[in-house]
């Protein structure tokens, strides 16, 4: 374990059934199980890496940070995530979250603050879900381009001939 927290190489996508294993550096690696038992799917890896900050790192807490970043999975492709968990003890409100995530085209990034680091914790992700559904949504709307048009707008205005 690094002084500043842990690192996880997890592979989640299509998984049906999960099955963790270590790796000779240490890493966690999540196998992805199809449902047919003999068969084991693997994918690109995400590579979670969490930094601790006056805040003591707790096998749970561990876990549900990771639950909750791979629940951003099915939505986005994700091949890293850097979350920065922070206390200040001098500041109000004590508890900071920053989660970087790297994928294919403009990383997401945020931030959040708040007297709970679970109420933190809670914010980034609203924010990180925020992010991606408007990212989806552009995309969707840049792949219908101007042929979704309405055919009312497109006799009277710029669309016509």
């Amino acid at each position: 374990m690094s002084p500043f927290g842990i690192v996880y190489w997890s592979e989640f996508r299509n998984a049906t059934k999960l099955s963790p294993c270590r790796t000779e550096s240490g890493s966690l690696l999540i196998r992805q199980q199809a449902a047919s038992k003999e068969s084991t799917v693997m994918t690109a890896p995400m590579k979670l890496t969490l930094q601790h900050l006056s805040i003591r790192p707790t096998h749970a807490l561990d876990s549900w940070v990771e639950k909750q970043i791979v629940s951003l999975q099915p939505r986005l492709r994700i091949d890293q995530a850097l979350v920065r968990l922070v206390r200040h003890h001098e500041s109000s409100p004590p508890y900071r979250v920053q989660i970087h995530l790297v994928t294919p085209g403009p990383d997401v990034v945020a931030e959040g603050h708040d007297h709970t680091l679970q109420a933190a914790f809670n914010k980034v992700m609203a924010q990180l879900r925020n992010k991606i559904t408007s990212r989806l949504a552009k995309q969707i709307k840049r792949t219908k381009g101007p042929l979704a048009v309405p055919s009312a707008l497109a006799s009277k205005g710029r669309f016509s001939r």
